[in-house]
């Protein structure tokens, strides 16, 4: 018989002292094309970060210290604002300038529109079984 004791210790945000780290690292970066008003960093997890730019019309794959970008969805989106993933990989953006929703199955260029709202809605949130919009 085996006996395993485990002891968790709490952090009290309150009493201890937490500073944000001021020297960040550029992780994606062309500075002779940047990102036309970027809205949103989506970072998944694996070393790959999505970003999106207002007026871009598409949303740009970054890995991390990679020297190039590239494009994951096609250019006919415009004013995305956020994106989001499901469980399965399907990237869910947002277009505020024509009201709607689009999902783009996992490595396809081409969003289907799911969802058509009658005003602007900025924030996307995919859970297990819902799409949230705020």
């Amino acid at each position: 018989t085996t006996t395993t004791t485990t002891t968790t210790t709490g952090c009290d945000i309150c009493t201890t002292s937490y500073a944000w780290n001021q020297t960040g690292t550029i992780v994606a970066d062309t500075s002779s094309n940047p990102i036309s008003e970027a809205r949103c960093v989506y970072f998944k997890g694996n070393n790959t970060i999505y970003l999106c730019g207002h007026r871009v019309g598409h949303v740009e794959q970054w890995i991390v210290n990679a020297a190039s970008r590239t494009v994951v969805t096609s250019n006919t989106v415009d004013r995305i604002d956020y994106i989001s993933f499901d469980k399965d990989g399907t990237m869910y953006t947002n277009n505020n300038n024509n009201n709607f929703v689009q999902s783009f199955v996992s490595s396809s260029l081409t969003g289907t529109i799911i969802v058509l709202i009658s005003d602007v809605k900025r924030e996307i949130l995919i859970d297990s079984s819902t799409c949230w919009m705020a």
